[in-house]
């Protein structure tokens, strides 16, 4: 009885097909597909996962398609614990350092699958931004020696400094 109905009214079908494509590939404000959008497996949201729980809580880390950023805020200590002469040199430290720990903290096969990884440094007075890959990051893991460390972020980091916007 439905087929003979369908096939007598074939604009309706018609109709009903478009109509099913076009929500099927919505992605406005009221996308119907959102939660099947969250279920998909991206290697950054695994990351995230591990890596919230170990993150200190100035830290902040969120994900871009599948691109790693994390925030690290040092403005709230106002930046006491960094000499007023060598601040540019110190924050390049801390910013190894942390570039270090997030590979220690993450899972090291979904950070190899990871895009980008983007750190930005936030000082009173200077903003470092570090441009990186996953797979990059991932191989610092197992790096011991300083001067190897040293070595391969100058090879793989990408680094621009900042100078802070106005203070509020």
């Amino acid at each position: 009885m439905v087929p003979k109905i369908l096939m007598g009214r074939p604009v309706l079908v018609a109709g009903a097909l478009m109509m099913a494509v076009f929500l099927m590939t919505y992605s406005g404000p009221f996308s119907l597909w959102e939660r099947a959008d969250r279920l998909r497996p991206v290697s950054c949201r695994a990351v995230r996962v591990r890596l919230d729980r170990r993150i200190p809580p100035n830290w902040s880390s969120r994900c871009r398609d599948n691109g790693l950023v994390v925030e690290i805020d040092r403005t709230g200590d106002g930046g006491a614990a960094v000499p007023e002469g060598s601040l540019e040199r110190a924050l390049f430290r801390e910013l190894a350092n942390s570039l270090k720990r997030l590979a220690l903290a993450s899972p090291q096969d979904n950070l190899e699958n990871t895009d980008t990884v983007v750190v930005r440094l936030r000082h009173p007075d200077l903003v470092i931004n570090a441009h990186t890959e996953g797979r990059h990051l991932a191989r610092l893991r197992a790096m011991e020696d300083p001067g190897m460390i040293a070595e391969h972020l100058r090879e793989t980091v990408r680094v621009q400094s900042v100078p802070a916007g106005p203070r509020e």
